[in-house]
């Protein structure tokens, strides 16, 4: 249903099933509103059906509070496509071992496409496409996640990018594992769709980025202008990719442009054509 009312708290108490493929399950229309999900799990019609979204936010100073809910079976768990709003605690898309074959997940996990938006604590695991993904973004950011695990620990790895962000500023991912993707753990622009002062932070030592099928991180070649300003800091890529044309640790740039690559741990790497790279510094 629509959440229209501004100023207002919602609590959802009970389980919620979206039928209609082309339906959202929640919208969230109105502005400093508190969603409560009490534990529950929203469930859509199946994300290769769906069109819909299982949460979907247009208003601005909102937070929603997860509680441990789950959002499974849409083309999208949850879109941000609101302002300054706040997620914690949510679980998006399958979380049993297997359940990714048969695309009990979502489309996209978590979606935001617009401005000074903060979500927390968010697992997006078994989707068929992109984990969590920052497109047209100023300011967001997305911190203490797990965007895809290892077979049988509960959450399985997405079908694409664990982490992709284009045509953002001054946005940032921080303090997460990236685990058993089918395409990079993290992924930074694409054609037309470069970012500016992106930051990609601390994975820590509990969390790491690896047995992602293709890169562990990615720069695309749109990340390689002068004033592009970039940062890949203190993350621990190791064991994605082949070697010899993925990579733990990759820039499309020869010479990294001006990316800071900073206090990173990995076993392979590339810019441009050299690997290992001769502009990311030695691993730690």
């Amino acid at each position: 249903g629509t959440l229209s009312a501004s100023n207002t708290i919602y609590y959802v108490a009970g389980n919620l099933t979206q039928s209609t493929p082309s339906a959202d399950c929640i919208d969230l229309t109105g502005s400093n509103d508190l969603l409560v999900l009490e534990s529950v799990t929203i469930t859509g019609p199946g994300e290769s059906t769906s069109t819909g979204v299982g949460i979907h936010v247009t208003g601005s100073h909102n937070m929603i509070e997860g509680f441990s809910s789950t959002v499974t079976g849409f083309e999208m768990g949850l879109l941000d496509e609101g302002s300054e709003n706040v997620g914690d605690d949510l679980l998006l898309g399958c979380f049993t071992a297997g359940c990714e074959a048969s695309s009990k997940g979502n489309g996209t996990g978590l979606e935001i496409t617009e401005d000074y938006n903060s979500y927390v604590s968010v697992s997006s695991c078994g989707n068929t496409g992109n984990g969590i993904v920052l497109d047209g973004t100023i300011s967001s950011n997305v911190t203490n996640f797990l965007a895809g695990g290892l077979p049988g620990d509960g959450c399985p790895g997405n079908g694409g990018d664990g982490v992709y962000i284009i045509n953002s500023t001054d946005s940032s991912v921080s303090i997460f594992g990236s685990v058993g993707n089918g395409g990079n753990g993290v992924h930074l622009g694409g054609s037309g769709l470069g970012n500016t002062g992106v930051k990609v932070v601390d994975a820590g030592s509990a969390t790491t980025i690896s047995g992602n099928t293709k890169n562990g991180v990615f720069l695309e070649s749109s990340e390689g202008g002068s004033g592009v300003h970039d940062q890949v800091t203190a993350v621990d890529a190791t064991g994605n990719g082949n070697g010899s044309s993925t990579f733990d640790l990759h820039t499309a740039t020869t010479g990294c442009g001006s990316t800071l690559w900073y206090a990173n741990k990995y076993k392979t790497s590339e810019d441009g054509s050299n690997h290992p790279s001769t502009c990311i510094p030695a691993s730690l």
